[in-house]
């Protein structure tokens, strides 16, 4: 693949040129321990995100998660504990996802018309920013359109379509689909076939068109990225991150950081070249102190009844590197709140962590389930934070599953391992043969009682 540096990376470059090695200001070692924890923190995102896009497009055609760049995966069914490409994810949910590449010229995306389907489709750049959502609660839920460019492309935007600018040439596309019930799935296959891409350059002659040759790498790890970058040697990491940034320019409110990371020789779209031993030292350190920092983060995340919700800077985040890294970590593909509220959950109602080897119950009063103008799911993962290997893929329930009501209206959800009886099993999460796990309570299109705290999710309680 044939990369061109954006005039924005262009600067970066000349910037570095200018700004040689020799010049970097002195710093002791404790100053090099602060400015590399800072940098693996700004850097982790970008490099989860490459790291997951070569996972996901190392294909030489798509398949039921996987497609190579510019063309869309489409997964068939809900995914299970084999599914290893994207940390919590919802398990209620069908994707069409797309890697898209526009270094060489925009991509036109198609969306198919919904027919009142709620779906939205997440476009994130390489920093893991949402930069556009089209779908049912922005754009609607007839046919579109959309000529989406890189950051310094000019030309003229085809008649019919919408321009989405992306800041980073290389993006990613997920679209997470409403699915009412197992017997709709051939309605939802049949809107998800509805999305394609097409080349700027041969939209006007798509009859014409014909994918790039493929190369793919078959020494490619195609374990879970997230283990990847965890294991992955600081330094190495390092060399990445400036190796992506050559294409993926950072966005232009991180100057401060930036120059932070220039005083111990980390410049973004120039190859990491380092040779004083504390900064070696240091940037070996980085990932855990990193972790140390984090863990005395004070975020905008209120916690109520077991379960947590962030508020603010999901999805977006301007100069809060240390909630995007948090965020990526925990869901790479976490979107903006209006979109989609999360609410996680790792205790039960008395603050012990989630076990296996507990029952549990959550019992939602008349009128008080999740309110939204979407739908809504609830998802349970083990303690790899992908979701749990279950019998009949009991891991997941959501607004469209046959859950049964009490008769004053209630509903109770069971939480555990073996079955709480026949009649009960429509309302059961099965949970893990072993280890801890946790649930997320995922809601699309949340109505304003949620962004504004009046709701919340009852207790997880613990039965024994």
């Amino acid at each position: 693949m044939k990369f061109k540096a954006s005039i924005l990376t262009s600067i970066y470059l000349i910037f570095a040129l200018v700004y040689p090695y020799s010049a970097i200001a002195a710093v002791t070692a404790q100053e090099a321990k602060e400015l590399a924890t800072d940098a693996y923190i700004y850097a982790y995102p970008l490099v989860l995100m490459e790291v997951t896009r070569r996972v996901m497009t190392n294909n030489m055609e798509n398949d039921d998660s996987h497609a190579p760049m510019n063309q869309f995966a489409r997964p068939r069914n809900f995914i299970n504990h084999k599914d290893t490409d994207i940390p919590r994810i919802d398990a209620a949910t069908i994707f069409a996802t797309l890697w898209f590449d526009l270094s060489a010229e925009p991509l036109i995306i198609q969306v198919p018309a919904s027919k009142g389907r709620y779906y939205t489709m997440e476009m994130l750049d390489m920093w893991s920013d949402v930069f556009a959502a089209p779908g049912s609660r922005t754009t609607g839920n007839n046919k579109q359109t959309f000529t989406v460019a890189g950051p310094d492309w000019q030309g003229e935007v085809p008649e019919g379509t919408t321009l989405l600018r992306c800041p980073t040439n290389i993006g990613w596309a997920i679209t997470q689909i409403e699915v009412r019930g197992k017997d709709d799935f051939s309605k939802v296959h049949k809107f998800q076939d509805g999305f394609n891409t097409i080349p700027l350059s041969k939209y006007n002659n798509s009859k014409q068109l014909q994918h790039p040759n493929i190369i793919t790498d078959p020494k490619q790890n195609l374990g879970a990225p997230i283990t990847q970058v965890s294991n992955m040697k600081p330094i190495e990491f390092f060399k990445l991150f400036c190796e992506i940034t050559k294409l993926n320019p950072p966005h232009p409110n991180d100057y401060p950081i930036l120059h932070r990371m220039q005083r111990i020789g980390i410049i973004p779209g120039k190859d990491l070249k380092i040779s004083d031993p504390k900064i070696i030292q240091a940037l070996e350190a980085a990932p855990n102190l990193a972790e140390k920092k984090i863990s005395n983060y004070k975020s905008t995340v209120y916690h109520k009844n077991g379960w947590f919700i962030a508020i603010h800077s999901i999805g977006t985040y301007g100069t809060d590197y240390v909630n995007r890294k948090l965020a990526a970590s925990f869901a790479l593909s976490s979107s903006t709140l209006d979109e989609i509220a999360y609410f996680p959950a790792f205790n039960d109602h008395t603050g012990s962590l989630l076990h296996s080897d507990k029952t549990y119950t959550i019992h939602f009063e008349k009128g008080q389930m999740p309110p939204v103008k979407g739908f809504w799911s609830l998802s349970l993962f083990d303690d790899r934070n992908l979701i749990a290997e279950t019998s009949e893929n009991r891991c997941a329930i959501s607004q469209h599953s046959p859950f049964k009501m009490n008769p004053d209206g209630s509903v109770d959800f069971y939480i555990q391992r073996h079955s709480p009886g026949k009649h009960k099993e429509d309302n059961w999460l099965q949970t893990p043969a072993k280890g801890n796990f946790s649930l997320i309570l995922i809601m699309y299109w949340p109505k304003q009682s949620v962004s504004t705290l009046k709701w919340s999710p009852p207790p997880i309680a613990a039965l024994q």
